[in-house]
């Protein structure tokens, strides 16, 4: 595995383990985190950690290779999305249980964003191929 991939990786199940976290201490603290009727689990967060994970990194390839600033793209991109998530937590749970999952999205996506960012180049190369230039005809 080359460094990069490494370290994304590393991202996604730390990620993965935070959010693992995030809901032990919410659930410490006696929060009862139900999303329209349904009980948020510790099995539920794993597996939308790692789906968000895996999009995320998918994502930071692409940039990767097809943007001219990566980095910027990846952080402006992702930090929306982000965003956007926060919507099915409000629409879907009452208050405070809406704020409790809303920061479990900002926990699990926190990581994924600062994580894959530092993998991302500022810009990408002069030398690289420009591949995204295909469809521009």
């Amino acid at each position: 595995m080359s460094p990069t991939s490494v370290h994304r990786t590393a991202a996604v199940a730390l990620a993965t383990v935070a959010g693992v976290l995030g809901w032990l201490a919410l659930r410490a603290a006696g929060a009862d985190l139900e999303a329209d009727t349904t009980s948020v689990g510790a099995a539920d967060v794993v597996v939308a950690s790692l789906v968000a994970g895996v999009a995320a990194w998918v994502t930071a390839s692409l940039l990767e290779r097809h943007a001219p600033r990566p980095r910027t793209s990846w952080t402006l991109l992702s930090s929306t999305v982000l965003s956007a998530s926060m919507l099915g937590p409000i629409y879907s749970a009452p208050d405070l249980t809406a704020v409790a999952l809303m920061g479990l999205h900002l926990v699990v996506g926190g990581v994924l964003v600062g994580g894959l960012a530092s993998t991302l180049p500022y810009r990408r190369s002069a030398s690289e191929p420009q591949q995204d230039r295909v469809l521009a005809r």
